[in-house]
């Protein structure tokens, strides 16, 4: 069973969830209601699972610009992501203000999404086996992971069940080989 963030946030496994208030159903605006918030911008809120949580985030990200890599990891950790993933994605952030093209192909070029647990980012491959085994440590949820590549043009999904090392491993595999046929920048 795949959860979505807010799903998986209201049963008490994520710590909060980024969500565009226009696309949450009416009953899910109910139940996080009673949650600590930050308004981010006119769509996007951010939920906390408690007011200690949200204090300390706010505390951390004070005075930091947006678009730093500091704020792009503080904000992928209060998320509930692997440090790994924030910080190929914060990476990621700063190459693309020095180069948005070459950015762009080296990381369509590197790049797993992966969603566990409601848990959704972007993974360098060779950071998959790291970043699972981090979340299953994490999580500790019976839930199928789903990792996802593009292999020319067309996403190709691979399942790996809850703890199961030899999927991991397979899964894995068969990222880098999707993968190996695009050019990889550095």
């Amino acid at each position: 069973m795949y959860f979505s963030s807010v799903e998986s946030f209201l049963q008490g496994l994520k710590p909060s969830c980024y969500e565009n208030r226009m696309k949450l159903t009416a009953a899910q605006v109910y139940e996080l209601r009673v949650y600590p918030q930050y308004e981010d911008n006119d769509e996007f809120t951010l939920y906390f699972c408690d007011e200690g949580l949200k204090q300390q985030f706010l505390n951390s990200i004070a005075g930091k610009d947006r678009t730093s890599s500091e704020y792009i990891k503080l904000f992928g950790d209060v998320l509930g992501y692997p440090p790994k993933a924030t910080a190929f994605f914060a990476d990621y952030q700063v190459k693309r203000k020095q180069n948005m093209k070459e950015a762009s192909r080296y990381f369509q070029s590197v790049k797993v999404n992966m969603l566990y647990c409601g848990v959704q980012f972007m993974s360098h491959v060779e950071n998959i086996e790291e970043n699972t085994l981090w979340l299953w440590e994490r999580y500790r949820h019976n839930s199928p992971l789903k990792l996802k590549v593009f292999y020319e043009e067309e996403p190709v999904q691979i399942v790996v069940h809850y703890r199961d090392f030899d999927e991991l491993k397979y899964g894995t595999e068969q990222c880098a080989q999707f993968l190996h046929f695009k050019p990889v920048y550095t």
